[in-house]
């Protein structure tokens, strides 16, 4: 009897017949198979492949992008469209060749009512210029979005949606595209600095420049339809402005109504009918929706749906302004959107009468700065020098007190041409015509900056009316 424990001779290996297996019966491979080097060779690298062409389709995509589909779209120009650069360059020369002529002649030429028909007319061609430059915006952005869900590298995992874009094409996309949104932010630049205001009028020339286009789209999507032809492609937000919505502010507020005050791009200005004013960043039900009240009695009286509203106050307006624990007093408005250090802007520059010095007002509210009444603002506003009194002028360091005479009091003068952008009008106390030659400007009327001549007497010549441009405290400018 053989011993259980020792092994027996080794089964005879299998190999495939022609007959069929029972359910359940495997048959056994030749043992052959697995043993031969080539066969693991061949299965080890067959992995291998796999593994790396898995890699490189997960992290570098643009390797499988199919390339005769993005030679065909770099052969297109790209976005398309191009800002307006006629109506650019037309806005920008005539703001360097009229507003901001460098010589006296042209300052003399445009006073107070040619240089106001100057300002007017800038209005109008930057005006132009916005409603031009946000059709070519709205085309370039609108193309832009589609390269960019086309784009392979924009999705999860490096895929877009298309993965017909590769990099290198969406590259030159982003340096076509990158000088369109600046150009939205100089006409706001430039639209505050024409007309100042709280806000200015960048608040509301795009929205200007939207109205204009969409009414051209109306006109042209009417005869279209007339003929019987598709209108023109426009693409609008769900609300115009003026649409009554309601506005999600929340689980605790829940939906509060609402007027659509800017609608021109996302995000939406809300004037809501509690007070104040929302953005709404999306344009879905979630977020902002009409209002579903059929009983709405639309917006309320007392809310102010205008975007830009100009300055209460014109240069020269004598007003008082609150100095807190000092009171009111009697000034005069010097200056319109004062910027400060901090890089925030100031309702109003305004001489005050009784101190020498200018303050600043942070709004143009009733409780910062008002109009005086009749009997605040009896008179003119008393100076301690009249045209024709000797005077000593704060010249600096260098050149110390220089004697003169006055020559006109509270004048008033455009900005001198080399001005930063957005300079306003201003007023000063004195100009004086210096005993040396030439004229100079007081800022204000304090003997750190001019005092009265001790080797002279007054005059007793009425008082006259020009123009100024006052500089730093305590020292005078000379005049060109």
């Amino acid at each position: 009897m053989d011993d259980p424990l020792s092994p027996g001779p080794a089964p005879p290996p299998l190999v495939p017949d022609d007959g069929d297996l029972g359910d359940g019966e495997w048959r056994p491979l030749p043992h052959q198979f697995y043993a031969s080097p080539v066969a693991s060779a061949i299965l080890v690298l067959a992995t291998t492949g796999v593994m790396i062409a898995a890699a490189l389709y997960l992290f570098k995509p643009a390797l499988f992008a199919a390339k005769e589909h993005d030679e065909e779209f770099l052969g297109d120009t790209g976005l398309g469209v191009e800002l307006p650069y006629e109506e650019i360059d037309a806005y920008d020369e005539y703001i360097e060749k009229v507003l901001k002529a460098p010589t006296d002649e042209k300052d003399r030429e445009y006073g107070e009512a040619p240089r106001k028909k100057a300002f007017e007319k800038a209005c109008r061609l930057l005006s132009v210029r916005a409603k031009a430059s946000l059709r070519s915006i709205r085309a370039a952005h609108a193309e832009y979005a589609k390269h960019t869900m086309m784009y392979r590298g924009s999705g999860r995992r490096g895929r877009g949606g298309g993965g017909i874009i590769t990099e290198e094409h969406m590259a030159a996309l982003k340096e076509e595209w990158a000088p369109f949104q600046p150009e939205m932010k100089e006409i706001i630049d430039q639209a505050n600095w024409l007309k100042p205001g709280r806000p200015g009028w960048g608040a509301a020339i795009l929205q200007e420049a939207y109205d204009a286009l969409l009414e051209d789209w109306e006109a042209e999507a009417a005869k279209a339809r007339a003929a019987g032809d598709e209108p023109p492609p426009f693409k609008k937000l769900r609300f115009g402005k003026g649409a009554r919505v309601e506005c999600n502010m929340g689980e605790q507020r829940g939906y509060v109504k609402g007027t659509v005050q800017v609608c021109f791009e996302l995000p939406y200005l809300v004037m809501l009918d509690t007070g104040g004013s929302v953005t709404a960043p999306g344009d879905h039900e979630e977020l902002i929706r009409a209002v579903s009240d059929p009983d709405d009695k639309g917006t309320p009286e007392g809310i102010d749906m205008s975007v830009y509203k100009q300055f209460r106050f014109p240069i020269g307006t004598v007003v008082m302004a609150n100095m807190g624990k000092n009171g009111w007093k009697r000034g005069s408005v010097t200056k319109h959107a004062v910027k400060g250090e901090d890089g925030g802007v100031r309702a109003y520059g305004i001489y005050i009468h009784a101190m020498g010095g200018e303050v600043y007002a942070p709004h143009d509210t009733d409780q910062v700065v008002r109009k005086a009444t009749a009997a605040e603002a009896t008179g003119p506003p008393p100076l301690r020098f009249k045209k024709g009194d000797r005077v000593l002028c704060n010249m600096g360091k260098e050149r110390g007190l220089a004697p003169g005479k006055i020559e006109k009091v509270w004048v008033k003068r455009n900005p001198p041409p080399n001005a930063p952008p957005g300079s306003q009008p201003v007023m000063a106390p004195y100009q004086i015509q210096l005993d040396e030659g030439g004229f100079v400007f007081a800022p204000h009327d304090n003997d750190s900056t001019i005092r009265a001549d001790p080797n002279a007497t007054a005059s007793t010549e009425p008082n006259g009316e020009g123009d100024a441009t006052p500089t730093a405290d305590g020292e005078l400018e000379e005049a060109d």
